[in-house]
């Protein structure tokens, strides 16, 4: 087990002590002389490439290669392992606060998106930069001037970009985008710098300073994509942090409890020790960087007689060693001693190969998986119909069609579905390279599928929020809510993503889910198309009808209009209709009043009762004959009016329908009791060749106007 340990102490490259030693070994129970045996250090040398950099090596490249496992070794894996990635970088982002809708808002916000105003920007924080490098130690009086001086200028203008910030897009722009917020930080920290005479103050506002230098990185596009992909990186770096810090924690408990009383030696004291969990969890993340760790292990290895293992004067005690020294333990009695234990061996052995080896490299292999991505994405050729996957510009651009559905909610009606089908570009769009649309036989099954597929979603999460509201509610409280919904058939982004890419681009799609869609969720779409195809075959009947309807109305519309036309009476009487309203509007104008309160509503009415009679009766008085009872030599347009006048008020009338939009859907004639009428409120209009019976609705009239109709 010695020489296990000693093995396992080389491969922690710990070698320069075991190495002098071995070069001065001898013989068996003899003393060591210097550098007796060099040749033994050649044996060592060996192990120390084969076993610490080779072995140990391929040990960190397996925990690596786990994360490469988990983008699989197919394209489709690669491919849509990229895409889930890019998926979550580029999930439709709102602001918090609503940019200002003035005009000197968008004049602003326009100024600052201009190539001149971000490239004289970035030359500002350049030459602050360069300024910055050539400082240096016992300046001249004029050189610390000129620094002083542009240190000014320059922090004049970030000041004026600010404000500019501020104009164009409100104060919550800080809020909205980190990079102002970054920007005001650093003005805000110079400013506070230059405020104060305290010397620290102007370090700390120097400091600030410095931080320009990020300013000029984030210019840079290529840059820029790597720090906003580490940025989005870190809540999987916190989730390794949170797991680095559970796995410590855990090895901190039981150093407490095993060497909490260990004596002091060559590393523990003060400085570092196992008395709390606080100092506990230093020493161990101490020993995984490997500061020494080999001393550390030595002082909580002690044993008797260096140690005392129980602290007690009782001679009787099993646990009682006598001290080695004059006097021997002379204090009060307890229960425990200061040695340490003897499983430090394998406590320390398990700690560093979880906590060093695997722990920490588990960590390391999170950010060489973040920066692979970064690579594959800068070294990825983009191709129209995503041959070798989608770019992060393809995928920026679902975001950004998306938006245009979603009301700011982060969530898609069902029913934009096609819409949004038809401003996306193939190939999960229908829009080609000459941005027209192609809708084939294929596409329309294509829609169906995804359209069923949302249902599906919506029907499964409108059963967990069932099952959500039928929780007590104790257990209510601890499940996560989701974000209200605008729309009730509403899906996420991430949804509509991921369906339009299973049915639309499943060469994407990985083997192993293609497979467990296909034991999942196809049989619920199939099943769900087979009703929405139902559905929508007695949506078409129905729409059949209604049509015929619409196209029967339209039809009788169109031979009213057509029977208008031709009609000259007619013609004459909508001449007169208009030419009495531009008569109300003048007066309206002339006496400044709204042309509403020129019209005067009725102060009574009068009930008629119609009767429906397919034969003509038999004893009847036309109008002609009516006429004819007056004795009048030359009958005029008035006689007519005059006799239905005098026949109305005692007698029934006999009607009909004579133009073409009515004289079908109501054939025969109708019988009208109009007896009951008064006229009051009617006028007698002689034109020049028509007579119109019509009622005084205007004050152009006089309003109230009684009949002129003489009563017979």
């Amino acid at each position: 087990s010695d020489a296990v340990f000693t093995l396992f102490r080389m491969n922690t490259i710990k070698y320069v002590g075991i190495l002098y030693d071995v070069m001065d070994v001898t013989e068996v129970h003899q003393s060591p002389s210097f550098n007796a045996h060099g040749e033994n250090a050649f044996f060592f040398v060996a192990y120390l490439i084969v076993g610490a950099l080779f072995v140990m090596n391929l040990f960190v490249g397996f925990i690596v290669d786990g994360f490469q496992a988990n983008k699989g070794s197919s394209p489709a894996d690669m491919m849509y392992t990229r895409f889930k990635r890019q998926i979550n970088v580029h999930r439709p982002k709102y602001d918090m606060f609503p940019q200002p809708k003035s005009h000197l808002a968008g004049l602003t916000r326009q100024m600052v998106q201009t190539q001149y105003f971000q490239t004289f920007s970035a030359l500002c924080v350049f030459a602050n930069v360069i300024f910055m490098l050539a400082d240096h130690t016992n300046p001249t009086p004029e050189w610390q001037s000129i620094v002083d001086l542009q240190n000014i200028v320059f922090f004049a203008e970030l000041w004026v970009e600010i404000c500019f910030f501020v104009v164009g897009y409100g104060f919550g722009c800080f809020i909205n985008d980190p990079w102002k917020g970054f920007d005001l930080l650093v003005a805000l920290g110079t400013s506070a710098g230059y405020a104060a005479d305290d010397p620290r103050l102007g370090q700390f506002a120097k400091s600030f300073r410095l931080m320009r230098v990020i300013r000029l990185m984030k210019m840079i596009k290529a840059i820029r994509v790597i720090l906003e992909t580490l940025l989005n990186s870190i809540p999987q770096l916190m989730n390794i942090l949170l797991l680095l810090f559970l796995v410590y924690s855990m090895f901190s408990v039981v150093a407490v409890q095993s060497y909490g009383l260990t004596k002091p030696g060559i590393r523990i004291g003060p400085a570092l020790n196992f008395d709390s969990f606080p100092n506990s969890f230093h020493a161990v993340c101490m020993i995984v960087t490997g500061a020494d760790w080999m001393s550390i292990f030595t002082d909580c290895s002690v044993s008797y007689p260096s140690c005392t293992p129980k602290f007690t004067n009782d001679p009787l005690d099993p646990d009682h060693f006598p001290y080695l020294g004059a006097g021997g333990y002379e204090g009060p009695d307890y229960t425990f001693g200061d040695c340490g234990s003897e499983f430090s061996r394998v406590f320390f052995v398990i700690l560093k190969i979880v906590c060093e080896n695997i722990m920490l490299n588990l960590f390391i292999g999170m950010i060489l998986d973040n920066f692979s991505f970064i690579t594959d994405e800068v070294a990825l050729v983009e191709h129209p119909q995503w041959k070798t996957g989608a770019s992060s510009d393809q995928v920026a651009e679902l975001s950004d069609a998306f938006r245009r559905f979603d009301a700011e909610t982060g969530f898609m009606s069902i029913s934009a579905l096609n819409a949004l089908m038809c401003t996306l570009h193939q190939p999960l769009g229908f829009r080609n390279q000459e941005d027209q649309i192609e809708f084939t036989e294929r596409d329309r099954v294509t829609h169906l599928m995804i359209r069923c597929e949302l249902n599906v979603i919506r029907r499964a999460e409108y059963n967990q929020e069932d099952h959500r509201a039928a929780l007590p509610i104790y257990r209510r409280v601890f499940v996560r809510r989701e974000k209200r919904r605008r729309f009730e058939q509403a899906v996420s982004f991430d949804d509509v993503m991921y369906t339009l890419l299973f049915w639309r681009k499943p060469q994407m799609v990985p083997n192993r889910l293609k497979y467990e869609r296909a034991q999942q969720r196809i049989p619920e779409t199939v099943a769900m198309a087979q009703k929405l195809i139902i559905a929508g075959f007695f949506r078409m009947l129905v729409a059949e009808r209604v049509q015929d309807l619409v196209v029967s109305k339209l039809n009788k519309r169109a031979a009213l209009k057509a029977w208008s036309n031709g009609d000259v009476a007619r013609q004459r009487r909508t001449l007169h209709i208009a030419t009495e309203k531009s008569k109300e509007k003048e007066y309206a104008d002339k006496n400044e009043m709204p042309y509403e309160e020129v019209t005067v509503p009725p102060s009574s009415f009068s009930l008629c009762k119609f009767a429906h009679q397919l034969e003509r009766p038999s004893h009847i008085l036309t109008q002609y004959q009516a006429i004819r009872e007056m004795k009048v030599k030359v009958p005029k347009p008035y006689h007519g009016i005059e006799a239905f006048s005098n026949h109305a008020s005692k007698d029934f009338v006999v009607l009909r329908f004579v133009d073409a939009a009515y004289a079908d859907v109501f054939p025969g004639y109708v019988i009208a009791d109009i007896t009951q009428c008064t006229w009051g409120g009617w006028v007698q209009n002689n034109l020049q060749n028509d007579t119109l019976l019509e009622p005084s609705c205007t004050l152009i009239r006089g309003g109230n106007t009684k009949s002129t109709v003489k009563k017979g």
